[in-house]
């Protein structure tokens, strides 16, 4: 198993590397965290990641080019220097990060709009 998110309480599992446990195990493997992955709204069966997850690009490389939703795979949001590829998510999606999303809270709204116009004015003059 790599790049699962694995539930709270399983144990025995073997050859599980890259993913995010619940609670890690004794036998934790290469690249396992542990914690909450974030989900936009489980209980209504929304396991998409949202902002702040320390899933996204946590995992490793893998063979899926598609997530779920058929999104391209990987999506390299965190731009980290890494030891190997591991701009892959953990879990089924792939974080999608909207481009015009400029404050990371899910929405495009005027606070977008005011970061951009921030932005742009300290460029000027600047090179940039």
């Amino acid at each position: 198993m790599i790049n699962c998110i694995i539930p709270k309480g399983l144990r025995g599992t073997r050859g599980v590397r890259y993913s995010l446990y619940g609670s890690l195990p004794n036998d934790d493997g290469e690249g396992n965290i542990e914690g909450n992955p974030l989900f936009v709204d489980p209980a209504k069966g929304d396991y998409r990641l949202q902002v702040g997850s320390p899933c996204i690009d946590t995992g490793t490389k893998v063979e899926t080019v598609i997530d779920l939703d058929g999104n391209p795979r990987p999506v390299d949001l965190v731009a980290r220097e890494h030891e190997g590829d591991t701009s892959y998510d953990m879990g089924c999606y792939e974080f999608q990060l909207p481009e015009a999303d400029l404050d990371a809270n899910g929405d495009v709204n005027a606070q977008d709009l005011l970061l951009f116009q921030e932005q742009w004015h300290e460029g000027e003059g600047s090179g940039k």
